[in-house]
């Protein structure tokens, strides 16, 4: 009785447009709040690396340059980042309140998508908790095709599920369904894998023949939005890259020996994206052939390097699986780019009690497995949730890339607390203790730290983007004091030791300054950077021979490094010309 009231009430109080108008607001509000709270703050005003180069090319489609070679990477943000400009005009808080707008659009998504899956008061907490969790709030507001990502997902996952249950719309709804997974693939590739689960779905719930119908439509939907982007890498390229052709280095990333589970740069890779995605991965991959390779082959080069690396490790490889498995479902968000857990040190905004994946995730799990007697209506969220898993255990594992999964858990989490209420309601003790049981080991596992992962020790990076951005301006005091807090954090962090390093032969400290490049060299015996900069640092000092000796080393490391090249010409002719020449 007090159950069938509380769903009455939850049904009478919110209903219709009210409830997820409210929802909408209390999302919008909270965003927005974030936004003008972290306005001064330096480290959420940093732009770099994936962020910068998403800018700049946005930049470049608005001047007319639409590119002529195949997408390295996903396109999807930057042009979405491009539109926006374009109509608003440029500049980072036009995109970021886009984004709040989508972030508080994705918590009636949610609303939306728990209707179509379970009954009273699911619905209105899944909302709530999408409202108010931490990570989305963060993500909102980041230069990253995040938001975009996982609004267009929680509307495709909506789109696919609510076909279920209007058999008068099935056909258009499932169209739409894969347009929008056909988006949201343009800007997250691993999200095409879930087309194949849901026709597979559809020919499982609809035996016979009525499957076809609802499939074809399903995938003409996908293929009309990515074959545009195909047909224009074939053009382009002339070359077969049905999105973009970074996944085989990003295989590699995941798979290579000493690789940790996340986006660890294998031996020879440098840190931008172009570096990563284009420069060094097809440098790297044509050298080893011996001739040169199209963008699909290169990408089927590094699939190779992993796909041997498991065949030839297998204990080790499964290790690293089961470490990735591990990452996924734990409450660390992985930084990439971004660290959400530095900048929750500085906004009540993300610390709501309960408002993060440790408490999300065990009870997702658990909901996952008490909603398996509804397995026909859950079909669809179970794919989506599997694409993203397995993508993850077979890549690698970041925050960023997780959380369009989050908006299909939180409503196993919010179904999986309503199970126990119903239960204890009832006095049904066996089935809540069995759970409970099972609740508590998924919570420890959910929250307990892994191994060479901690949120401290990832602030080094944090530290470090600081420490650049006040160089960058200039203010090497300021820098020289975040490389050393930075190297607090994470002693280990080469790229620290390597930025302090620089600082330090600026203000003529040379002994300590060879002392930190030795250190970064190392830390990282593979990396050009910090020889070619102890050289430069060495030259201006006047110790132009052993300034020589390291662009050598340098070269050696790095062939390609023009840079390098460059100084170490010039030394040399300085070197023969002599006194007179000098």
């Amino acid at each position: 009785m007090e159950t069938r009231r509380l769903a009455g009430v939850a049904k009478g109080f919110l209903t219709g447009w009210r409830r997820l108008t409210v929802i909408f607001v209390l999302a919008l509000v909270i965003r927005i709040a974030y936004l003008v709270q972290m306005g001064d703050n330096l480290s959420f005003q940093i732009i770099a690396l994936d962020s910068e180069l998403f800018d700049q090319t946005a930049h470049e489609i608005i001047g007319g340059n639409w590119g002529s070679a195949v997408f390295y990477s996903a396109p999807l943000y930057p042009y979405f980042l491009a539109l926006l400009y374009a109509v608003f005009g440029s500049g980072f808080l036009v995109a970021r309140i886009a984004q709040v707008i989508l972030g508080s659009l994705t918590a009636v998504l949610v609303i939306r998508l728990s209707e179509s899956l379970f009954d009273e008061p699911v619905p209105l907490a899944a909302g709530l908790v999408t409202a108010l969790y931490g990570p989305f709030i963060f993500f909102n507001a980041t230069i990253l095709g995040t938001t975009l990502a996982t609004f267009l997902a929680a509307l495709g996952v909506f789109l696919f599920s609510r076909s279920r249950l209007a058999p008068g719309r099935v056909g258009l709804l499932t169209f739409l369904a894969g347009a929008v997974i056909g988006l949201t693939s343009l800007g997250r590739p691993n999200t095409v894998l879930v087309l194949p689960l849901w026709v597979l779905s559809l020919w499982i719930l609809d035996r016979g023949r009525q499957w076809i119908r609802p499939a074809a439509l399903l995938l003409l939907g996908s293929a009309l939005v990515i074959g545009p982007v195909t047909i224009r890498n074939a053009v382009v390229g002339h070359d077969f890259v049905p999105i973009s052709s970074h996944g085989g280095i990003n295989f590699w990333i995941g798979n290579h020996p000493n690789a940790l589970g996340t986006f660890d740069l294998p031996p020879g890779i440098r840190g931008t994206p172009e570096q990563v995605n284009l420069i060094d991965s097809t440098r790297l991959a044509t050298g080893a052939v011996g001739h040169a390779l199209k963008p699909s082959e290169v990408s089927s080069f590094w699939f190779g390097k992993g796909l041997e690396y498991m065949r030839d490790n297998p204990g080790e490889y499964a290790a690293l699986l089961l470490r990735k498995i591990r990452m996924f479902w734990n409450r660390f968000e992985i930084p990439l780019n971004v660290n959400f857990h530095f900048l929750r040190h500085y906004s009540p905004f993300l610390r709501v009690p309960l408002m993060h994946f440790g408490a999300v995730s065990p009870l997702a799990i658990l909901g996952i497995a008490l909603s398996l007697p509804l397995w026909k209506r859950m079909l669809p969220a179970y794919a989506f949730v599997a694409v993203y898993f397995l993508s993850a255990a077979v890549f690698f594992v970041s925050a960023r890339y997780r959380l369009p999964a989050v908006p299909v858990l939180i409503p196993f989490a919010c179904y999986a607390t309503w199970w126990f209420y119903r239960k204890i309601r009832h006095r049904k003790w066996k089935p809540v203790s069995i759970a409970a049981a099972v609740l508590v080991v998924l919570t420890v596992h959910a929250n307990a730290p892994v191994a060479g992962m901690s949120e401290q020790r990832s602030f080094g990076r944090d530290y470090y983007y600081l420490a650049c951005q006040h160089r960058s301006k200039g203010h090497i005091t300021e820098a020289i004091a975040n490389y050393r807090e930075s190297l607090a954090h994470n002693p280990d962090f080469w790229m620290a030791h390597n930025g302090l390093g620089i600082c330090l032969s600026e203000i003529d400290r040379m002994e300590e300054a060879v002392e930190s490049f030795e250190r970064a060299m190392a830390l990282a015996p593979t990396r050009s950077e910090p020889w070619f900069n102890m050289g430069t640092a060495l030259a201006t000092h006047g110790r132009v021979p052993e300034a020589v000796r390291k662009w050598e080393r340098a070269l050696e490391l790095d062939p390609y490094d023009k840079a390098a090249r460059s100084n170490l010409e010039r030394a040399r002719k300085l070197m023969q010309a002599g006194p007179q020449g000098e």
